[in-house]
């Protein structure tokens, strides 16, 4: 055969490059095309994702740590300035906390005076009236900083600050610092499409995570002109240093950003694909695979449309799924990112009940909280489910028991308080913890029946708890009141009970405080009998003593005789265990038994028949010299220790040398001479020696 030709070869080549160039000119316009979508598509997919973040964020902001602010200002300790109260609860709210890093009170100076970390302040020269968010709340608006170092850590924070107000004037401001590196590694456990990633801006090209991208991956973002634009959206390098697209959008609150973080490879993964397979059907099959491709890209073009209209919803607030059987007709790469979406939108609807639900439980008790109450009230204003019942119920003694024993015996009352009122409340019945020691119950369409069952299950309940077997009974007063939302406010109801509450607290006041006061008496006669035993010898001396010494008044007398008979009360919180320790105590066992004088001071100070004796047992254990205890920075010596002071050193001295307080007493002799070899030193010198004359006068009991 004779081969063809040059010409007619040339011409076939010609023509079988045009045929070649007619034909694959279609197919790289449509691939081009579908690039182009793939972008746009992937760019609606970032912006929603990053919407969603940052709308997720916000609610995060104003739900959480906004309205945990405004509950904290809400605690009876807040409201009273009581600061060691307030540093315990701020430390418990701590406690159970991993986003805050501290919680701060500032008074109407600016000063710090409580803070979680450094405990309840001196006075300080630091100031903080030049911060934006303290001029804030002087006006009465609660603020978000912009990022701020803690002064205890060195980390980035960011603080919530609600004003306090008294009487419609500005008393401080309570101020909340959440960690930044616990919200950054929040935000970067969220993934979107196969490759996508979330990370936190602080607005100076920085990610507070300081290892997401290369130092030229940010190129071109300005923190200010970002927020003045809304957005920014940037070709970068993503941390293996492959193109990426990087996202930028403003958080309202607090200066911050939130950036995402997708590869070009994914965006580009579906359309390269797609060519590959519209390229290999025209070279097989020509016209049929030219249309093939057609159909399919007008597919997947409904697909990205199915899919932005699912995300585009999330910008309203609305984070409902794509149903599964949507995504069986749509492409492996789009199925893939709406998956994603899905499991975006499940873990933010999971992150928002959770964030709600701790909103409004109680963490210590598991009862509703204040917020909680304030708007269940709100929803009964309407007054569809008329008659209302409000049952306010308050802890009595509970501040005597903390100051005495401790909080974590408080907060055993608190919560066999909060399991009472759990088991006595219906179960379309409210109950909520709405303060430190303050209880709510509201019970809706309830009538007298219901109201003075409850009574009575209350009063059952109560005198279950007290008989037990607890070391430490409950006491506990309530009051009622039943009304019509429709013909009267709710908070006119919650105020009669309130009040009747308080009638009823003030009633029980003092049996309340003598009950406490015989239970810590009982606590210390169970683990050291001689301690009551040494007290009640000591006020047998005094009485003796002062009757013998002349110029002396009644009053005096029998404020002595208190004195002698409870001095040593603060033992009742001093650990069993160290009274009972056999051998040497270690310095700081000593420290804690000598604690009790300041133990009892508090004990003394919260019951009012007792608290003229209150400065008496604080110093009662202070020598002359002023090297006693209570440990103080100056100490007292002299007569700047309170004359009962040392008067009760002692009488309490004597008892303790000639009784049973020591393994080896001393004689009756002995003692006498310890007294006035200690005169000056450890006793008062003039009444040492008048003491010393009446022991040698006295016949020993």
């Amino acid at each position: 055969m004779r081969p063809f030709p040059d010409s007619v070869r040339k011409t076939f080549f010609v023509i079988l490059a045009v045929l070649v160039a007619a034909t694959a000119a279609p197919v790289l316009f449509l691939v081009r095309v579908e690039q182009s979508r793939d972008r746009e598509a992937a760019v609606r997919a970032m912006e929603n994702a990053v919407g969603l973040q940052v709308s997720h964020l916000d609610r995060w902001f104003e739900r959480n740590m906004i309205e945990e602010v405004r509950t904290l200002a809400g605690l009876s300790s807040v409201r009273a300035r009581d600061f060691q109260t307030m540093l315990d609860d701020f430390r418990t709210v701590i406690e159970g906390r991993a986003d805050l890093a501290s919680l701060t009170y500032i008074d109407a100076r600016g000063y710090p005076v409580v803070d979680s970390d450094l405990g309840v302040m001196p006075a300080t020269s630091l100031s903080f009236t030049d911060r934006t968010y303290f001029q804030a709340a002087r006006r009465g608006e609660e603020a978000v900083s912009s990022i701020l170092i803690d002064r205890v850590s060195g980390e980035p924070v960011i603080a919530f600050a609600v004003p306090l107000m008294r009487e419609k004037s500005f008393d401080g401001l309570i101020l909340g610092a959440v960690q930044l590196d616990h919200l950054a590694a929040t935000i970067s456990s969220h993934r979107f499409g196969q490759s996508g990633r979330f990370r936190l801006f602080n607005g100076s090209d920085l990610d507070l995570e300081r290892f997401d991208l290369p130092s030229d991956a940010s190129a071109g973002f300005d923190g200010e002109a970002t927020r003045k634009k809304g957005s920014l959206l940037t070709e970068t390098l993503d941390s293996s240093g492959k193109p990426a697209f990087l996202y930028v959008v403003p958080v309202s609150q607090g200066s911050l950003f939130v950036g995402g973080v997708l590869s070009l490879e994914e965006v580009r993964a579906g359309s390269r694909r797609i060519a590959r397979a519209t390229i290999a059907a025209i070279l097989l099959l020509g016209g049929m695979g030219t249309g093939l491709f057609v159909l399919l890209s007008r597919r997947i073009s409904r697909s990205l449309d199915v899919l932005a209209t699912s995300l585009s919803s999330v910008k309203k607030g609305t984070y409902a799924l794509l149903p599964e059987e949507g995504l069986s007709g749509l492409p492996e790469e789009i199925r893939g990112i709406a998956r994603a979406a899905n499991s975006l939108k499940k873990a933010v609807n999971a992150s928002i009940d959770e964030i709600r639900e701790r909103g409004i439980r109680d963490p210590l008790t598991g009862l509703h909280n204040r917020v909680f109450f304030d708007e269940e009230l709100a929803r009964l204003a309407r007054g569809d489910r008329d008659p209302v019942t409000v049952v306010m119920c308050d802890i009595n003694g509970l501040k005597l028991i903390n100051d005495g024993l401790g909080h974590h015996w408080g907060d055993r009352l608190i919560e066999k308080a909060a399991r009472i009122l759990r088991e006595a409340a219906g179960p379309d019945d409210i109950a909520a913890r709405i303060g430190g020691d303050e209880f709510a119950l509201i019970l809706p369409q309830s009538g007298g029946d219901r109201e003075r069952a409850l009574e009575e299950q209350l009063k059952t309940r109560l005198r279950e708890s007290q008989d037990d077997g607890d070391d430490i009974p409950l006491y506990m007063a309530w009051g009622i009141a039943r009304g019509d939302a429709a013909r009267r406010s709710l908070e006119e109801i919650v105020k009669d009970a309130d009040e009747r509450m308080y009638a009823r607290k003030e009633q029980r006041r003092a049996d309340t405080q003598k009950g406490i006061l015989d239970i810590f008496l009982r606590r210390i006669r169970r683990r050291e009998r001689r301690r009551i035993s040494h007290m009640e010898r000591c006020r047998a001396i005094m009485e003796t003593f002062l009757i013998a010494r002349p110029g002396i008044d009644d009053s005096f007398r029998e404020r002595m005789a208190r004195l002698a008979s409870l001095h040593d009360i603060g033992f009742a919180g001093v650990d069993a265990d160290l009274l009972g320790k056999r051998g040497s105590l270690t310095e700081e066992e000593r420290r804690a038994v000598r604690s009790h004088p300041e133990i009892g001071y508090r004990i003394a100070s919260a019951i009012p028949h007792l608290a003229d004796l209150a400065e008496a047992i604080l110093h009662h254990h202070q020598r002359w010299d002023g090297r006693g205890y209570p440990f103080r920075k100056t100490p007292l010596a002299g007569e700047a220790i309170p004359l009962e002071s040392r008067v009760m050193s002692l009488v309490g001295a004597y008892e303790a040398m000639t009784g049973r307080t020591y393994a080896s007493p001393r004689s009756h002799g002995e003692a006498v001479a310890e007294i006035r070899l200690c005169a000056g030193s450890q006793f008062d010198p003039r009444w040492a020696e008048a003491f010393a004359r009446f022991l040698e006068r006295w016949e020993p009991i």
